[in-house]
């Protein structure tokens, strides 16, 4: 048995353990214990776990002593690849209302979770907009929603919530992603010949890093002429004085 087996049935066991002294309270006072326990337990010992689990989950009662036992598993069914037991187990959670705000959260990040590594992005963004709504400082949602947008290259809504951790965390410099998420913004708009938009965006992203190189080097591609914002004359070639009006300094790179 691998350790991965031998982890998930230890698990089973604690959660029928947990199980055992929710009912043995029920035992001692109706002299009953519950069927549907005992039947899950046969199946643990006769090493059928899967089977062992579904009983578990339902009848395991949501409640403020549960809860966690409920994201446990969960969460271990989602590492070993078990996205529809783990999404069950994080659903039958986020339908009970009267959790609290702290337990909400996590149970819906949780599910959003299960819904990313599944790759059904529509759903995990939903849920995750949802964590946001309810803590929109919520760290590991944003991280979560930053990957689909990456996936997605949905690259205006990820320079947000790029942006938003940048404000909040401590643990990385976010800078320079927002430097690339804002070329790639850029190069978009060059390529359907939006240049001004494309300049835009390309002198956010120097904002957001001076030394992008991917930032300075689109510039200068970007530029195939310069021309005089005084007269409007244009050239290949750069001059600090215009040939044409005489001025100086009124020479720019153009993108046209």
């Amino acid at each position: 048995m691998d350790l991965s087996a031998l982890l998930f049935i230890l698990l089973l066991l604690v959660v029928g353990v947990f199980l055992f002294l929710q009912f043995s309270q029920r035992y001692f006072k109706k002299k009953t214990l519950h069927k549907d326990y005992l039947a899950g337990l046969n199946f643990l010992l006769n090493e059928e776990p899967d089977k062992a689990v579904d009983i578990f989950t339902d009848i395991l009662e949501v409640n403020k002593d549960t809860v966690e036992t409920y994201l446990a598993l969960g969460n271990f069914f989602r590492k070993r690849g078990e996205i529809n037991k783990a999404t069950r187990i994080h659903q039958n959670l986020v339908t009970h209302t009267k959790l609290p705000k702290k337990i909400r959260i996590e149970a819906l990040s949780a599910l959003g979770e299960d819904y990313l590594k599944a790759g059904v992005l529509d759903r995990a963004e939903r849920i995750f907009q949802e964590v946001l709504s309810l803590d929109s400082e919520a760290q590991s949602a944003l991280i979560c929603l930053l990957e689909i947008y990456q996936q997605e290259k949905s690259w205006h809504e990820a320079i947000v919530i790029a942006e938003k951790l940048s404000s909040i965390s401590r643990d990385k410099d976010y800078k320079k992603i927002i430097a690339h998420y804002n070329c790639e913004v850029a190069e978009a708009y060059f390529a359907s010949g939006d240049i001004e938009n494309g300049e835009l965006f390309l002198k956010r992203a120097l904002k957001s890093n001076p030394q992008c190189a991917r930032a300075l080097k689109t510039e200068q591609k970007s530029v195939s002429s310069y021309r005089c914002d005084h007269c409007g004359y244009t050239s290949k070639r750069f001059s600090w004085l215009c040939p044409s009006c005489k001025n100086w300094e009124e020479i720019h790179p153009y993108g046209g």
